[in-house]
């Protein structure tokens, strides 16, 4: 362990030795097992009439640089809630004033509104042929669009702002089905989630690319590639 310490530290225990004051250095990276640690090194000189040399002092803080950081993470994420708050505010508004423009869509061009008809009277058209051709440019399908993905961002944003909700603790009754769903549909909104899963799925069609690869190979008549 002193060797990697030593080498990092060639600088500061020259200067400990010259000046004859501590020097120390404050997180130090060390490649030791699999993450690694962190450390603290202080140098205290030693010097006397025959003998120049230092004593060096190891303090193992990677616990405490690993708490540190998830408290900053922790302080992070409690900020982001209370951004969401804002947030939620200021998408649900257009958000809203998109699905609310959808149905007025549909609603105005509807047969069964008796208004409609009178204003289709006054400019000379007729709704079931505005319908015929709204059904041919497939329009229906494109407000339904418009309506569906305006639920699931509504959605989305109301299970971020109820995740991130500062709430007291309580003991309630749930149900485990509700519980599980939300709990999907938020994991399904988690980019990290989202990178991992692709990046394993395309391991899985590469291997079986591999796998089938040699299929092609034979001959098509084999037996082996049926």
């Amino acid at each position: 362990m002193c060797s990697p310490i030593c080498d990092e530290s060639c600088n500061s225990i020259e200067s400990a030795i010259a000046t004859r004051q501590p020097q120390k250095r404050e997180r130090v990276p060390m490649p030791l097992g699999d993450d690694g640690r962190v450390v603290d090194v202080t140098i205290y000189p030693l010097v006397t009439t025959s003998v120049q040399g230092v004593v060096l002092r190891v303090d193992d803080i990677t616990d405490r640089v690993r708490m540190e950081e998830l408290m900053t993470q922790t302080e992070k994420m409690m900020s982001v809630g209370g951004l969401a708050a804002g947030m939620a505010h200021e998408i649900n508004n257009p958000l809203g004033i998109i699905l609310q423009s959808a149905q007025n869509i549909k609603r105005r061009t509807s047969g069964d509104v008796a208004k409609n008809h009178e204003v289709a009277r006054r400019v000379n058209i007729s709704l079931d042929v505005l319908a015929q051709y709204m059904e041919e440019r497939g329009i229906f399908e494109f407000l339904k669009d418009i309506d569906d993905a305006g639920k699931r961002a509504a959605a989305i944003v109301s299970n971020m702002l109820n995740f991130s909700r500062r709430t007291e603790s309580e003991r309630s009754s749930a149900k485990i089905e509700d519980l599980l769903d939300t709990s999907v549909q938020l994991a399904a909104n988690d980019y990290d989630l989202k990178r991992n899963t692709i990046s394993e799925q395309s391991k899985s069609s590469a291997t079986t690319a591999m796998v089938s690869r040699p299929c092609h190979a034979l001959s098509p008549n084999s037996s082996r590639c049926s």
